[in-house]
């Protein structure tokens, strides 16, 4: 991780943005992350889990161009993956208990934008809504 840059903690919705670009609701946005990622301004961190989700969404919606695109996503490490540590799923956890109806994959991303100081940044406006008191975090 390059230091004095943004650290953008993007989930599964922003990121299918990037392949899904017929969506017309923040695809701009997404891809904007994207370009400044790939230009080295800012750090997209993600936990492990969000590469699964995007595989997941995109094997079912686009199965012919699922695997191209997983291979630019892992091939180029556009999002640097971090794995689940005691201290995520104990904040992840608490996310979910304080706010209910949280899924704990959900909250795993915010509560890595809160550990590493970035910004959750996700398309899911109900959970933008439900947590925004917990700062670190930003509807697309």
């Amino acid at each position: 991780m390059a230091e004095n840059k943004s650290i953008i903690i993007p989930d599964a919705s922003v990121i299918l943005k990037w392949a899904l670009s017929d969506e017309v609701a923040g695809v701009d946005a997404a891809l904007k992350l994207q370009d400044d990622a790939v230009r080295g301004k800012i750090n997209l961190i993600a936990p492990s889990h969000c590469l699964y989700e995007v595989a997941n969404t995109l094997g079912r919606l686009t199965p012919n161009h699922a695997a191209t695109f997983m291979s630019y996503l892992i091939s180029y490490r556009i999002v640097e993956e971090v794995p689940l540590s005691v201290e995520m799923s104990r904040r992840a956890l608490e996310l979910t208990k304080k706010y209910k109806g949280l899924s704990f994959y959900d909250a795993a991303y915010h509560a890595l934008a809160i550990m590493l100081k970035g910004v959750f940044v996700t398309a899911d406006e109900k959970y933008v809504r439900r947590a925004n008191s917990e700062g670190s975090i930003r509807l697309l």
